[in-house]
Order: C-alpha cells, then structure tokens, then sequence
C-alpha cells in the first residue's frame, strides 16, 4: 500500500498511502490515497520506508489506544522504526514516554536522535 515516486502531474518526488497495487511502475492515485512530497536530503527508498510506520502508531496509538496528551506511555524496542515513530509523536503530543532497548548503543542513540532536555522521560531496560 506504501509508494514513493514521482508525480507525473506535478514532477515532485512524493511518497505515501494508496490502495490500489502498487508493486508495479505506475499507480492511479485513489481519492481515499494520501501523499507528501519527499524532503531533498531523502532518497525514494528510505522515504517508502515512513508511510507504515507511521500509519501503524498513529492507528494503534490514537485510534485503537485512544492516547491522550499527558498521558504515560511504555514502548516496546524504542530503536526500531515503529518505535522511532511512536516516540516522536508521542513526545509531540506532549506524552511521558518510557522505551525498552536492546544494547548501550541503542539507548545512546536515541538519546540523541531524540531533542530530550532531561533523561528522565527515558527509562531504558537494556536487555
């Protein structure tokens, strides 16, 4: 359902949502389809890789979970991409997030990656 390519229309580079196939070389954009224009600095491989994720926390997290701001939040293997996601979002919609990681290294890039002024809405377990 993710796709990343260029807009015939318009000539931009765009990826997103469609539900038409799109294992193929060209799709018809549906109504119900989304799209975004890919920042410059990413190539069209890594922008099909966001559509998913992104769907996937916000699905889960606001509509399933219903997370409010404010609210607490524990997410499972925070390095990853889904966890990347959903600590991002979360973090904008002002929630005190909690994450698991796997090594040292994990938990210090995410330390970075991540505009935290203090290390308290991190608990790491590393595992």
């Amino acid at each position: 359902m993710e796709f990343s390519g260029v807009d015939l229309d318009t000539g931009k580079r765009v990826f997103g949502f469609t539900n038409c196939g799109t294992i193929a070389n060209k799709i018809n954009m549906q109504k119900e389809s989304f799209s975004v224009e890919i920042p410059d600095n990413w190539t069209s491989a890594e922008a099909a890789t966001v559509s998913v994720v992104y769907v996937t926390v916000y699905y889960s997290l606001f509509i399933r979970g219903n997370l409010l701001p404010g609210e607490s939040i524990l997410i499972h293997a925070g390095s990853g991409g889904v966890g990347q996601a959903a600590i991002s979002v979360c973090l904008r919609k002002g929630c005190e997030v909690f994450t698991t990681v796997g090594t040292e290294e994990k938990k210090e890039f995410l330390l970075k990656r991540f505009p935290i002024k203090s290390r308290k809405y991190f608990q790491f377990k590393i595992r």
